[in-house]
């Protein structure tokens, strides 16, 4: 089995440097461009199966990445701070 693990994209919150925990924020422009970058690679990749949190920030990633079909697993999500 292989694992691989991508972290969401940036949201504003994360480019203003302010922790986020629970908020329930979408990806920033900038954030879907990294995603938007990433995502040859890891469709290269062939992941069986795609995970993320119950998130707006991880599951907007999850779709751009190009797996609109994926697990919610609400273990994945952030702290709540």
């Amino acid at each position: 089995m292989k694992v691989v693990l991508f972290r969401h994209g940036e949201t504003e919150w994360n480019g203003a440097r302010r922790l986020q925990g629970q908020q329930n924020l979408s990806l920033s422009e900038v954030g879907r461009s990294q995603v938007a970058a990433a995502a040859s690679l890891v469709q290269r990749l062939t992941p069986d199966m795609v995970v993320a949190s119950p998130l707006a920030r991880a599951s907007e990633s999850a779709v751009e990445l190009g797996y609109p079909e994926f697990h919610v697993e609400h273990r994945l999500a952030e702290r709540c701070l």
